[in-house]
């Protein structure tokens, strides 16, 4: 593995840096016993505090383990890893609407598309029965309950791209997800929802998913001009 001596102001940094390119690489395999803290501060030219300090961030992040007696492991890695990293990020940031608007102008466009290709009939019907309560809920101006459809509709997109990572992605940001979906709901009614998840669900249905993307693009964008004109 070849580590560098490190120049950076921000040693720490610099050093985990090191250590998660050295695992992302492939340079540590997973179950592969790392050098010890005092061969690693020797390698790098910094003080086994620091090298400390990086092994308690990887520890944290569970991309490695300690063994009683044994040394310390390259733990085995899966998206899951990173992504459940993301948790405490989006519970604790304070995140601006329209930046969590255009993450799902990129994000739910794609979803949409990969669902749309697979065209699942199956989940064309859980579709259409989520949009049916959707519609119930509008005619009852129940924001609550709509703007927790209108979350659901989002979430059953992820889960019909049958990718396990797109679903933990979705899952990890759905209360941030359904707390400002209740802020836009209020803000906008119901009316965008029955115009473009109707929309959608035929495109799937179809399993056109040049247009699906292209629908979801317009729900997105319709809602961020909507909150950068109210901002005004």
């Amino acid at each position: 593995m070849a580590l560098q001596n490190i120049t950076r102001q921000n040693i720490s940094d610099e050093v985990y840096n090191q250590f998660i390119d050295a695992i992302m690489n492939g340079d540590w395999k997973p179950e592969e016993k790392i050098p010890s803290e005092t061969e690693l501060a020797s390698r790098l030219g910094v003080s086994r505090v620091t090298i400390r300090s990086a092994l308690q961030r990887l520890e944290g992040m569970k991309l490695i383990e300690r063994r009683q007696g044994e040394g310390t492991f390259v733990s085995e890695i899966s998206g899951a890893h990173f992504v459940n990293n993301l948790v405490p990020v989006v519970a604790l940031g304070n995140h601006d609407l329209t930046d969590l608007l255009e993450f799902r102008e990129i994000f739910d466009c794609e979803v949409t598309a990969i669902a749309a290709k697979k065209g699942d009939p199956e989940v064309v019907r859980e579709l259409r029965r989520n949009f049916e309560k959707h519609m119930k809920a509008a005619e009852d101006g129940d924001y609550k309950a709509a703007s927790m459809y209108d979350t659901s509709f989002h979430y059953l997109l992820a889960k019909a791209t049958g990718n396990h990572i797109i679903e933990q992605i979705y899952h990890t940001f759905r209360a941030l997800f359904q707390k400002n979906m209740y802020e836009i709901v209020k803000k906008m009614g119901f009316s965008d929802a029955k115009k473009y998840h109707a929309a959608i669900i035929d495109a799937i249905e179809r399993k056109d998913e040049v247009a699906a993307r292209e629908i979801m693009r317009e729900h997105v964008l319709d809602t961020i001009v909507f909150v950068t004109k109210e901002n005004d």
